[in-house]
């Protein structure tokens, strides 16, 4: 009982980390002034990503390896780590409308990625034949889900502002972790 009510605690956080971001997409999709990236970050108690990402190193011993095939350049990067130990990264190219971005959530070591997983999730293979799943939100947004490195990673982003995030383009995001 009390892991299933750790699992959908876990997954509930996700989902509203998501439609927060998706809330702040349709409030400041046409707007890319300094004021309102500021405000952003305010409100989703980010830091810089490289800063976040140094943190989350300490805190764990490791290393942080990233996708090195985005579907866009990032003008902004913003991270944190949360109160489970998770490394939470939001990349944004802001020039663009409506503007694109990517969420990257690299788990804590205690954490695994079957904490977030349901029933619907539709079962994939990355190239090094490991197993992945995808979770498809609101039939727009999509989270792939899979282990590398010792660490489960969570890469989603929109489809309807970047189609790359299908599952064929989410594979290809996360072979290009190395």
């Amino acid at each position: 009982m009390i892991i299933q009510v750790s699992k959908y605690l876990s997954l509930c956080i996700v989902i509203c980390f998501i439609t927060f971001c998706y809330q702040i997409n349709n409030v400041y999709g046409n707007t890319y002034g300094k004021e309102q990236i500021e405000e952003f970050i305010q409100l989703t108690s980010n830091i810089r990503a490289e800063k976040a990402i140094e943190m989350f190193e300490e805190k764990h011993s490791t290393i942080v390896y990233l996708p090195e095939d985005l579907p866009f350049k990032p003008t902004h990067r913003y991270g944190k780590v949360t109160n489970q130990g998770d490394l939470t990264l939001h990349f944004m190219r802001m020039f663009n409308k409506p503007h694109q971005d990517i969420i990257i959530i690299i788990l804590a070591p205690d954490r695994k990625i079957e904490t977030f997983l349901s029933p619907v999730d539709n079962v994939l293979t990355l190239t090094d034949h490991s197993k992945a799943y995808i979770k498809t939100i609101d039939n727009y947004f999509n989270l792939l889900l899979f282990q590398k490195n010792g660490y489960g990673y969570i890469i989603g982003g929109n489809t309807n502002h970047i189609p790359k995030f299908n599952a064929e383009g989410l594979i290809e995001i996360a072979d290009s972790i190395k």
